[in-house]
């Protein structure tokens, strides 16, 4: 640190400097953020200090050895690929405007790779949605990402506290604080307006507005979570031409939901979802709609662990739960595939079915043996 004193007289000078230099055993990288929190823990320092003194100028040099070890990062970016004047360019992590098509190559390559930080792999998720919306989505494989490797990147932000909104996408991830009064709970998108957490002090509000897609999860399900996080695609491009197996189709943004437990033991997830049917993907004849998750080993919109959606006049949307965390979107099939829907039968459908004929022949089995015994 270096500063210069003037006084009012012009026949003398005086010049102070002061120079710190710190040596430590961790390393800290730097990003564009608005805020950098480390939490760590350091040995007791060793100082020595060295003064020189001459006529001009006074000398101090502080020189601290220590060993430190970073246990928690906390980062919050304030990063969007929307701040570039050109419709049909985005920006990079450190501002620089390129064509939709050049940030589609550079996020893959971050999201494939997997070789990114945290915080690399946040921001390519929010670049990577914002290219392929912007322009023709690429189909050339290095430029292409996968669902499963998107789903794969939110879950490992586990490390760090992080807010991304763009025009096309919401990304939040955050360690929970269990004795905190305003845990996070979810999140929820406005089309024109971008993405909010929702927390339970918040959650009543972010519910009873306009919002295009919502998801919230039951505090309760939260207990042994130590980290949540959550991803909302407004145009869920790549998830348009997913399923080759039905005739489902996308009706909705997608949302997206990973949590780290305390623990290795599983338990089932209440995650409350609320849908709004996109304009894009109206349509254009009578339509049943569905609740559903991308099943990634199938390759197909499922609907298991998923309640059926009831729909909300009062806020024009679709609402439903499931027991599981994935990729969940409203999907619709047509009225007049109803009946072929209904005949591939779930297993838990099949399985429901056995038991309740099963239990009608044992209570007719009772019936007659019980009429038989008061004949004789």
């Amino acid at each position: 640190l270096t500063s210069t004193t003037e006084p009012t007289s012009t026949t003398s000078t005086t010049s102070t400097s002061t120079t710190s230099t710190t040596t430590s055993s961790s390393s800290t990288s730097t990003s564009t953020t608005r805020t950098t929190t480390a939490t760590s823990t350091t040995s007791t320092p060793t100082t020595s200090i060295t003064t020189s003194t001459s006529s001009s100028s006074t000398l101090t040099t502080f020189t601290t050895t220590s060993s430190s070890t970073t246990s928690t990062s906390t980062t919050t970016t304030g990063y969007t690929p929307d701040v570039c004047s050109n419709s049909s360019q985005v920006a990079l992590p450190n501002g620089t405007c390129v064509s939709s098509g050049t940030g589609q190559e550079y996020s893959a390559g971050i999201l494939n790779t997997g070789n990114g930080s945290s915080v690399d792999l946040a921001n390519a998720l929010s670049l990577y949605v914002a290219s392929v919306n912007n322009a023709n989505m690429s189909r050339d494989a290095n430029s292409t990402v996968s669902i499963s490797i998107i789903e794969d990147s939110l879950s490992k932000l586990n490390n760090i506290s992080i807010t991304l909104r763009s025009d096309t996408s919401f990304l939040i991830a955050q360690p929970l604080n269990h004795s905190s009064n305003d845990i996070l709970l979810g999140a929820r998108f406005q089309r024109g307006l971008g993405g909010l957490s929702v927390t339970n002090s918040t959650v009543d509000p972010s519910l009873n507005s306009n919002t295009s897609v919502a998801a919230v999860i039951a505090e309760q399900s939260l207990l042994d979570v130590k980290s949540l996080q959550m991803f909302i695609i407004d145009k869920p491009t790549m998830y348009e031409n997913v399923d080759k197996k039905t005739n489902k189709s996308l009706a909705s943004s997608v949302v997206m939901g990973s949590v780290q437990r305390v623990s290795s033991e599983s338990s089932s997830m209440n995650i409350s979802l609320y849908f709004k049917i996109s304009p894009e993907y109206q349509p254009n004849v009578s339509a049943m709609y569905l609740c559903s998750f991308y099943d990634i080993s199938n390759s197909r919109w499922n609907e298991t662990g998923c309640t059926n959606p009831l729909f909300n006049a009062a806020f024009d949307r679709y609402e439903c739960s499931c027991n599981h965390l994935t990729s969940f979107a409203l999907i619709w099939l047509p009225q007049s595939q109803i009946g072929s829907y209904g005949r591939t039968m779930r297993a838990a459908d099949i399985a429901s079915l056995v038991f309740q004929s099963v239990s009608i022949v044992c209570f007719l089995i009772v019936i007659i043996h019980s009429v038989a015994i008061r004949a004789m």
